[in-house]
């Protein structure tokens, strides 16, 4: 789980094409997966708009492997690329965090409360890279808490349909497994999810029925009652490409 104190280092979100605007530009927080370049073998981390990132640290740095889930803060100058010819951006990565890795698992449960189970207070964004999933979310804590965290979804759950669109339902959650220390914060935590397995098998699904669309939200626990009721928040509808779920272009 990376932690993150300041929203606005966690939450830029690429809207357009790199390299599009000025011949230089700083990102920062920016979600990506590493990987390796087909083509020079190098190691490469690739951002939500497709684009490959390369810098220097990331081939020197043992720890850093294929597969792993960050957030990079990074500076590129646009007058010295040569994209076509390396299929890469180079760039100067100023700061690179792990983002933990969680599975994505099938259970008939939906929401319930868990022993020390943490109201999740809001989950503002989420990115799509490479199959995992960022969650960006936000609850109260003690400093240093350490949480795990869940997000399952039931095959078996009926596909209800709001606004013509056929919604799938997720299931967000997160338990505390250590305290922490005085004083209690309020950060934002971004983790990633495998979810290749599931939204293949629900885009598969609306393939079938002739829809180009697959929409689903995520639903967390969002205040917590004495008699351990709750009461649940969601986010917002996500509707994606089945054709970019697939891989295929039709």
């Amino acid at each position: 789980m990376t932690t993150l104190t300041v929203l606005a280092s966690a939450m830029v979100l690429l809207t357009s094409c790199l390299g599009e605007g000025g011949s230089e530009t700083s990102l920062y927080g920016i979600a990506g997966v590493v990987e390796s370049q087909p083509l020079t073998y190098k190691k490469v981390v690739r951002i939500s708009d497709g684009s490959l990132i390369y810098s220097p640290g990331l081939d020197s740095d043992a720890s850093i492997q294929p597969g792993d889930c960050c957030l990079i803060d990074m500076y590129i100058d646009y007058s010295v690329q040569n994209v076509e010819q390396l299929g890469y951006y180079a760039a100067t990565i100023s700061n690179y965090v792990d983002v933990d890795k969680w599975p994505t698992s099938s259970s008939t449960d939906s929401l319930k409360v868990r022993p020390n189970e943490q109201m999740i207070y809001d989950i503002p964004s989420l990115n799509f890279i490479s199959n995992k999933l960022f969650v960006y979310s936000q609850h109260k804590e003690q400093t240093d808490q350490k949480n795990t965290y869940r997000l399952t979804y039931n095959p078996n759950e009926e596909v209800k349909e709001v606004d013509g669109y056929r919604i799938y339902n997720f299931y967000y959650s997160c338990q505390k497994v250590q305290d922490g220390k005085s004083p209690e914060i309020t950060p934002y935590h971004v983790n990633a999810f495998d979810v290749e397995y599931v939204l293949k098998q629900i885009a598969q699904k609306e393939k079938a029925l002739g829809n180009d669309k697959l929409s689903f939200k995520i639903n967390y626990i969002k205040t917590i009652n004495a008699d351990s009721s709750f009461v649940k928040g969601a986010t917002q509808r996500i509707t994606w490409d089945v054709s970019s779920i697939l891989g295929t272009s039709n």
